[in-house]
Order: C-alpha cells, then structure tokens, then sequence
C-alpha cells in the first residue's frame, strides 16, 4: 500500500506480487547446491556399504585360508610325528656301501699305440684284468689241486712265503673317496704308504687320518690314460696343458693333501710317457724335495729319462696285488712279492683301499712274512736307506 495525492492508500499494481511467488518458491524447492549435496551424501552412503560388505568379505576369506593353514599345518606336523616315531631306521651303515667311481683299466689294445706288457691298474668294479691285457703274474693251479709241492697253501696262516730277506713296501691307491675303505687300512699291524686322491669330498680328512694312525700318506697324482675316453677324476693333468700349468696343478694337489712325502700316478698311461709333462711334475717334486713312484701302467714311461740328472728319488711297481679279488691270487701276489724282494733287496707291492678283504688278508699274512725274513716298511723310510746305500 502507497499512498496517493489525496492521501488515500491505494494499492501498487502487479509488480511486487511476482517477487513474492519467487520468495515462496524458493522456500518450497530445494536449491541445486542441496539437491547434489543430497545427492553426493547418497552416493558417499552406498559406497561405504559397499566397502564394508568388500572388508566383510576380505575378512571372511582370511579367516578361511588362516583356517586352511593351520589344518596343513597340524597335517605335516602330525605326519612328520608318525615318520618320526613309526619308521624302520637303520643306524648302522651298510656293510658294502656303494664304491665310488674308480679308475678304470687302461686298455692300450684298443689304442693306436702297441700293445703293452705292464699291467693296467685295477678298477673297482672289476678288479680283474681286461680282455687281452698280459697277467704279469703265472697262472696258479687251483686250491687244492697244486702243482707245486713248495707252494700248496692258500689261506693267509700258511701262505707258502718262501724263506729270504728283503724289504715289502705296501701301497694302497684311491683314498679319498670315503673313510669306510680307509679304516681297515689303517688297523694293518705293520708300516705302509697310502696315496691319496686329490679334490675329492674326503682327500682331506683321509690324509689327516692317514697321518694321525701313523701311516705315511703320499699324493695320487690323476693323470690322463691312453684311452682318451676314460676319466682321471678331478685335478687330473691332461695332453693338452702346458707346463706351468701342469706345475700350478701339482702344487695345489700337493697342497690340498700335505704334508706328504712323494707322489704315485692314477691311471697315466698316456702321461707318464710324455717327456715334456714329467719333466714339469718333476720340477715341482725336486724343488720340495718329494720322490715319485712310478705305477708302470705303460711300458713305455718316460719316468727314468725325466728324473735322469735330477735329485728326486724313483721308485717302481713290482706287482699288483688286487687284480683278482680271490683269496689265493692275493697271496700269490704276496709270494711274487717277497721273491722280487729276495732278489732285488725290495720289492713294492700296490694294491687299493676299495678291495673288500685286502687288509684281512695281509693281516693274517705278515706273521708268516716276518717268519720267513722279510720285513715291512714304508716308502719314506726306503727311501732314506736307498740314499745312504747310495752315499756309500
């Protein structure tokens, strides 16, 4: 209401009317601002369900897999009890382990090289010698059945040892591989040299054990076989090296078993006839005042022309003693032995740790060694009486 001239109210026209639907309006409907707050508050409100129901669900699969868990869990655990307790268990080892790869036989026949009359060191597996490799022991007639009446006996107790006199050096070959073959070795009632393998898992703690029973340890040198498809083990010289290589090699070799007093070859039927490559262990022996013992697995070996001006004591292989593993072909060996002792003033007899009942029968053997005149003795120590006899 305005008032007019006259002083009447009158009312304003149709201007203000407007203004106040606007005004109601905006009291009647929600502004955009709050719809999409509302809006946003639905949303946040239906994502936190949803998240609750993903946690809920988490949660149930963790307790699921927790509760898988600790059933496998107390399965092996109930399972291990049972193998623990339940089980058969052996504790004593077995009385013929399984051998270790070995040497094997060098076969010059299948080579370009002629045939040759050393005898091949024997391998494990087969003891006895190859087809068409020469025996350098004669054939025995059968126990029991013999041709000799000088030499009828066949058991360790009466060996038929022939009277005489002369120095038996016993050498036992391929130590290394474990101690079950050594420690009948080591039990021999008499002195002997035991040559040890290098790189293997136990070259270390079978030379320590060789020494500490009192033994004499040496180095059992691998050398490559004419037979190029035959292995020498590990550290092992080969055709193919060149000298300082060759004397890197026996330096470390020596090291890894030492301390010992001189060195044999493994195999080398092939090396120990090459000039060159004995001249480069032979370097390495001289300088640290060592001998050499040579197996004689080739007839051709190069061992006394190397050493030849050299001040390196050198001895060789008069027989094997386990080419057979038969009772009487050992001391038939034996007997051999003890001959070439008589006539030469020593005679070194080679035989290995893996031979089942080698040491029994040396055992039973040396009484009657000792009663017939000869004495034992190892290589160190013939090695110093062969000196003197030569200063003489």
């Amino acid at each position: 209401m305005i008032k007019g001239r006259t002083g009447k109210s009158v009312r304003q026209t149709g201007k203000r009317k407007p203004a106040a639907k606007k005004q109601a309006n905006r009291r009647t409907k929600p502004s955009p601002e709050r719809l999409r707050s509302h809006s946003t508050a639905k949303k946040l409100s239906a994502m936190e369900r949803a998240e609750r129901q993903k946690k809920q669900r988490w949660q149930q699969i963790r307790k699921a897999l927790l509760l898988l868990a600790v059933f496998f869990g107390l399965s092996a655990a109930l399972l291990g009890i049972k193998v623990l307790f339940f089980r058969a268990e052996p504790e004593a080892p077995a009385p013929l382990p399984v051998q270790e790869p070995a040497a094997v036989p060098d076969q010059p026949a299948a080579e370009p090289v002629p045939q040759l009359p050393e005898t091949p060191e024997p391998e494990p597996p087969a003891p006895a010698l190859p087809s068409g490799e020469p025996d350098p022991q004669p054939a025995q007639p059968a126990a029991g059945m013999p041709d000799d009446p000088q030499q009828p006996e066949t058991t360790a107790e009466n060996a038929g040892i022939p009277p005489g006199s002369g120095t038996l050096c016993f050498v036992f070959d391929d130590a290394g591989h474990n101690l079950f073959h050594l420690e009948p070795f080591l039990r021999l009632p008499f002195p002997c040299t035991i040559a040890v393998l290098p790189a293997l898992p136990h070259s270390a703690e079978c030379a320590e054990n060789i020494r500490a029973a009192g033994k004499e340890a040496i180095l059992h040198q691998p050398m490559q076989a004419l037979n190029p498809q035959m292995d020498p083990g590990p550290g092992a010289i080969l055709p193919d090296m060149q000298a300082e290589d060759i004397r890197m090699l026996v330096a470390a070799n020596l090291d890894a078993v030492g301390p010992v007093s001189g060195m044999n070859n493994h195999e080398g039927s092939r090396i120990t006839a090459d000039r060159a490559a004995m001249d480069a262990v032979f370097d390495v022996l001289e300088a640290r005042g060592l001998y050499f013992l040579d197996s004689r697995t080739n007839a051709e070996t190069a061992v006394p022309e190397a050493a030849a001006g050299r001040r390196i004591p050198v001895f060789s292989r008069s027989v094997f003693l386990d080419n057979s593993q038969e009772e009487a072909e050992i001391l038939q060996a034996v007997r051999k032995g003890a001959q070439i002792a008589a006539q030469n003033g020593y005679a070194v007899l080679i035989g290995h740790v893996w031979s089942e009942h080698l040491a029994e029968i040396l055992t039973g053997v040396y009484p009657a060694l000792v009663r017939a005149g000869y004495t034992v003795s190892e290589l160190a120590d013939l090695r110093v009486r062969t000196q003197e006899e030569d200063g003489r």
